[in-house]
């Protein structure tokens, strides 16, 4: 009897133990696991009760039971844990996994170049070409449709004759969302600037969830070029009107006066395709370098504006017209100019400029490699400036009809300028204007100019600088306005000295 009392006490200690142990380890899977969100669903985290601290336990709840290892393991729980998750009492933090960068879609080109093209009396009188999208939004929903292609439309129209200034032209598609698409276009006629053709509005109709829905724009959506010429803007833009964004790319267009099948042999850039205008108080200083091979002959930096003539409907007028920041560059380190060993830097903008200015040697030697070895005691010098450059209505706003598209050349000859020694630059920071033609009043303003011609090596760097006139004279009346402050300051300091020891003197006697 005592010995059954015996051995229930002893039962009755090892299930209180084992109850004990058991708590601990719910403990430790309830109170401070932290799941880190990765595929394996596997966390670490710690535990900060007294009874973890006595020794490491590792608790596994996986989704088929653990046999405890009763030695060094606490019996093993699901009741808190989904399968497959892990916790252990280490002095370790969470372990967050990688996350993955959503993946964003590539734009969907826009549709091939097409031309249209209206036909009257078996002629044409209006052609169109280019890219076409909408982008229409009605009742929240928006759909993206193409212009189809010349062979998958039907194209009519109606063409100005005589004295007529209204034109349109339809594009009606043989299947798809775009059931017809019509442009208006319109001459507007001003009194101080050329004439424009404009296109006035656009209308559409387009299939949406089952019912084809109307579009209009009854407003200016494009002011194009003059009426004899074509309007082409590459570059493209878009417009916006109600329920839709029309977007237009490689856009060539003549909307009037066309003759012999084909687009007027000058036209007018759109502004994108032009790029920014400078202000002409605000012109920009460049740096343009040649180079070649491995080699930079030419660097050349500063602000260059030119005055160019032109017919204005009102009569002779002029126009100041700066390089802007957009622009490539090209040339040549080894070129000859009416037979003279010579240097030349091209620098094309605004669509269709080039401005090309050519450097010499003054010692007129005919062997290039001689040439760019020669030691600095040589000189060289700007000997001819070209500027190739066309009448546009975005540069020259008020040019008479008669010229606008039209390209011209200007040709500064037999120039000695700016010259100075091989291995060394030539600077001149104060604005200095040039004339290159006193016939008609062509004018090359600059500022803050350095340049350098056959240069050895490959950097961008100056050599030495060569000073103009106008600079030194600024830079010696510097010192000697700073010389007259100083020795104005010593006179002052020494009258103020003697007034103070004369009064100190005549203090002295009266006492």
């Amino acid at each position: 009897m005592k010995t059954n009392f015996i051995g229930a006490v002893v039962l009755c200690v090892f299930i209180c133990s084992a109850d004990r142990m058991t708590t601990t380890a719910q403990n430790v899977s309830t109170e401070q696991v932290t799941t880190a969100p990765n595929t394996n669903a596997t966390t670490e985290a710690t535990t900060a009760t007294s009874e973890a601290t006595t020794a490491t336990t590792n608790v596994t709840a996986q989704t088929t039971p653990t046999t405890p290892n009763a030695t060094s393991e606490a019996p093993t729980t699901n009741s808190t844990m989904e399968p497959t998750t892990k916790a252990n009492t280490t002095s370790e933090g969470p372990t967050t996994a990688p996350t993955t960068a959503p993946t964003t879609a590539a734009p969907t080109p826009m549709p091939p170049k097409s031309t249209y093209k209206v036909m009257a009396g078996g002629k044409t009188c209006l052609i169109m070409e280019g890219s076409f999208r909408m982008m229409v939004t009605i009742n929240k929903t928006t759909i993206i449709v193409d212009v189809p292609s010349k062979e998958e439309v039907n194209v009519t129209g109606m063409c100005a004759s005589g004295n007529e200034t209204e034109s349109s032209i339809t594009i009606t598609p043989k299947s798809g969302p775009l059931k017809s698409l019509t442009f208006d276009f319109k001459i507007n006629k001003n009194k101080d600037m050329a004439d424009k053709s404009e296109l006035v509005s656009m209308s559409a109709e387009v299939m949406v969830d089952g019912k084809v829905e109307p579009i209009s724009a009854n407003k200016t959506l494009l002011v194009l070029s003059n009426p004899k010429l074509f309007y082409k803007c590459d570059v493209g833009s878009n417009f916006t009107a109600d329920k839709v964004i029309f977007k237009y790319e490689q856009l060539k267009v003549q909307a009037f006066n066309v003759e012999n099948e084909k687009f007027a042999e000058n036209g007018e850039d759109c502004s994108e395709d032009v790029g920014p205008i400078p202000a002409p108080g605000n012109i920009p200083v460049n740096t343009y370098a040649v180079t070649e091979g491995n080699k930079t002959c030419i660097v050349f930096k500063g602000s260059m504006k030119f005055v160019i003539p032109y017919v204005a409907k009102s009569g002779n007028a002029t126009e100041p017209v700066g390089l802007p920041e957009k622009f490539t560059v090209s040339g040549s380190c080894n070129f000859l100019l009416n037979g003279e060993v010579s240097q030349k830097m091209e620098v094309k903008f605004y669509e269709d400029w080039i401005l090309t200015i050519y450097f010499t040697d003054s010692d007129n030697k005919t062997d290039v490699q001689n040439q760019l070895t020669a030691d600095s005691s040589d000189k060289y010098y700007i000997s001819q400036i070209e500027l190739e450059y066309e009448y546009n209505s975005n540069l020259f706003v008020t040019a008479d009809e008669s010229i606008l598209g039209k390209k011209a050349k200007f040709t500064a000859a037999n120039l000695t300028l700016w010259e100075t020694g091989k291995g060394k630059s030539y600077m001149c920071n104060k604005e200095s204007t040039i004339n290159l033609s006193s016939k008609d009043g062509f004018e090359l303003t600059v500022s803050k100019v350095q340049y350098q011609a056959f240069k050895k090596g490959n950097s961008n760097d100056f050599g030495d600088a060569s000073e103009c006139a106008a600079d030194e004279e600024t830079n010696s009346i510097v010192p000697i306005a700073v010389g007259a402050a100083l020795a104005g300051l010593v006179i002052i300091v020494l009258i103020a000295y003697l007034i103070g020891r004369k009064r100190s003197r005549a203090g002295y006697e009266q006492v």
